[in-house]
């Protein structure tokens, strides 16, 4: 999605410029209407709905409007591409922008051509596009084209089955890398990932379920999600699950257990979080 901060800058009352495009766009002004679609896209003016500026963009770009068209296929091949044929609609806009001389539209088929993901079988498909995304998510630092891309290849590859590929899709929505921060979504693919046996995953919808961020606070969920990590000796979920019984949070509270399952973390790399977990103990258990 369009951050609101690239999109109509330094503009403190938009509204009468919101009239306008709506009025341009009732007389089927493909440029206003195009506008109107990015200001529905990032929120700017009006109750952010891409569902209403996909709407817009395919109307300005049936009036032949190429920048419509592009972003028609940047969305398909991103936020929208939700079953297997967003893949040829997103090109399809594309080759319908690049034939209305879109020098970026050009550039992406350029690059799609070049990726030829198509060729390769799905299990070695999915490989790839995880490697590219991994590749361009550290290259972006999570911001700008790179991490637009990243989502990308980590959609499709999720798309595919990968699990890596969901866990990471998580993140993004979970930290707000190249997309905004949306905590369904991230639970949505955490939960992809950990239902498939992902360890990180278990650990990372854990947390939302514990904090109640994406999803009904749930401690027995939390807890569920949490032993399964620990039952694969992750460090990282069996300082969380330590967490649990320090609280006393859907198990009866036992500095004990908790104690045991920070030392176990420690042994299997949680490393500070470890170490942390059990100096706060420590200093609980001398009333201090």
């Amino acid at each position: 999605m369009i951050k609101k901060k690239e999109f109509l800058p330094n503009i403190r009352d938009i509204a009468p410029i919101i009239a306008w495009y709506e009025n341009a766009a009732a007389h089927n002004d493909p440029d206003a209407i195009y506008h109107l679609a990015l200001c529905y896209e990032t929120g700017s003016g009006v109750a952010a709905s891409l569902e209403k500026a996909t709407e817009l963009y395919e109307r300005s770009a049936k009036l032949g409007y190429a920048d419509a068209m592009y972003r028609l296929g940047e969305l398909y091949e991103g936020e929208l591409c939700l079953s297997a044929s967003a893949e040829e609609i997103s090109l399809s806009w594309y080759k319908e922008a690049a034939a209305h001389g879109h020098a970026d539209a050009k550039g992406r088929l350029e690059e799609i051509e070049k990726e030829s993901y198509m060729t390769l079988s799905p299990v070695d498909r999915a490989a790839a596009l995880y490697r590219d995304g991994m590749e361009a998510l550290a290259d972006s630092q999570g911001e700008g084209p790179g991490a637009m891309k990243a989502m990308r290849c980590f959609l499709h590859a999720a798309q595919i089955g990968h699990i890596d590929a969901m866990y990471e899709l998580g993140k993004l929505y979970d930290k707000g890398l190249g997309v905004p921060i949306d905590h369904e979504k991230a639970a949505k693919y955490y939960r992809d990932a950990a239902e498939r046996g992902h360890v990180a995953a278990m650990t990372a919808l854990g947390e939302l379920y514990e904090n109640g961020v994406g999803v009904d606070r749930s401690y027995e969920e939390a807890l569920k999600w949490y032993q399964k990590g620990a039952d694969t000796d992750n460090g990282d979920a069996l300082v969380h699950l330590g967490y649990m019984y320090e609280c006393g949070y859907a198990v009866k509270k036992s500095f004990e257990q908790a104690k045991m399952l920070y030392e176990k973390g420690l042994h299997y790399g949680a490393g500070s979080a470890a170490m942390q977990a059990l100096f706060r103990l420590r200093m609980k258990r001398s009333g201090n």
